[in-house]
């Protein structure tokens, strides 16, 4: 993973900290995995940004063998040890606050069955994504460029659906849906699932 921060208990008696107002800025980078920004219970991650960040996944000579799984290791929680996961080029899970902006994503053809989104986010509370350019990791999957569930408060603006996006949004369980704005989805097949939304929209380019 290019980057990977993570809260778990290492044991029962873990007195578990915070982690807070985390920026990473400025990167280039060419990887076998996605972005882990992944929470606990009672310490979610706040205030994180990703910004400015260009990645392009490739795919592993060791995929069929140890792929698909996230790895939050050490942690006496064995079932969030190391387990199986559908891979995201991000992944934020139990995340107040966060911030993606100015991220391009790019897929190496041909990628394995378990990429599943470019953006996924779950279990959330202020999520804004600007300047977002992606898609789905394959051209005729059924992921989404960006795929949300069960989080609040969400704006999403001025991103670019890359060539050959199927859908760009996927949503459910999502509370306060604010602005939905100025974005490009000319090249996305389908803007949102579901179509009908609370977002406010305007200033999208929709094909």
């Amino acid at each position: 993973e290019p980057i990977h921060v993570s809260v778990a208990p290492q044991s029962k008696d873990t007195n578990m900290g915070h982690i807070k107002n985390v920026m990473f800025s400025n990167i280039i980078a060419e990887c076998e995995s996605g972005i882990v920004v992944h929470g606990w219970k009672d310490r979610p991650i706040q205030g994180l940004v990703l910004d400015n960040i260009k990645l392009r996944i490739t795919e592993s000579p060791i995929n069929d063998i140890y792929g698909g799984n996230f790895d939050l290791r050490p942690t006496h929680v064995m079932e969030k040890a190391l387990f199986k996961h559908d891979i995201p080029g991000i992944y934020c899970g139990m995340v107040d606050g966060l911030r993606i902006q100015n991220v391009e994503l790019e897929w190496e053809d041909n990628m394995h069955e378990f990429f599943s989104h470019g953006i996924e986010c779950e279990n959330f509370n202020n999520l804004i994504i600007d300047g977002f350019n992606g898609r789905q990791p394959h051209k005729s999957g059924n992921g989404a460029a960006i795929s949300l569930s069960n989080g609040s408060n969400v704006t999403i603006r001025n991103c670019i659906a890359a060539e050959g996006t199927q859908t760009f949004l996927t949503f459910s369980g999502i509370k306060n849906q604010r602005l939905f704005v100025n974005n490009d989805l000319s090249n996305a097949a389908t803007v949102m699932q579901p179509a009908k939304s609370e977002f406010k929209l305007f200033g999208n380019y929709i094909p």
